[in-house]
C-alpha cells in the first residue's frame, strides 16, 4: 500500500493506495499516529485509490474514529469505489462515518465545523 498525507489548516487528509491488509494497515496506523502525536483531531481518508480492504483495515478506521472523538474531532471518508461501498454495506459500517462524494467536499464540511450526522 502507497500512503500520501497531506495537512490542510487542521485537517489531516490520509490517502491510501492499493491494499489496505495485513502489514499496510500497521503502516496506516502509524502514519496517522504521528499526527495525533501532533495534536491532529479532524481527519478525512480518501478512499479513490484504495483497491481493497480487509478487517485490520476496517479496524484501522475505527481506531482513528475513537482517537479524533477522544479529541472532540472526527474522521470523514471521501470519494469510496463502488467496491468499498459494498464493504461498508455489507458489514453495516456505512453509517458509522459521514462519506463524502469528494476530499474537497469532506475538507470543507470540516472547516466550516459542519456537525457529524
Amino acid at each position: 500500500m502507497k500512503l500520501q498525507v497531506q495537512q490542510l489548516d487542521h485537517v489531516t487528509i490520509l490517502s491510501p493506495a492499493g491494499e489496505m491488509t495485513g502489514d499496510a494497515s500497521d503502516q496506516f496506523r502509524r502514519a496517522a499516529l504521528e499526527y495525533l502525536d501532533q495534536n491532529a483531531r479532524d481527519f478525512v481518508v480518501d478512499l479513490a485509490g484504495l483497491d481493497t480492504i480487509d478487517s485490520r483495515g476496517i479496524e484501522c478506521f475505527i481506531w482513528l474514529d475513537e482517537c479524533a472523538t477522544e479529541r472532540l474531532g472526527q474522521v470523514r471518508l471521501a470519494a469510496p469505489p463502488d467496491t468499498l461501498n459494498t464493504i461498508f454495506q455489507l458489514t453495516r459500517l456505512q453509517d458509522r462515518w459521514p462519506i463524502d462524494p469528494s476530499v474537497n467536499q469532506a475538507v470543507n464540511k470540516l472547516q466550516v465545523g459542519a456537525p457529524v450526522p
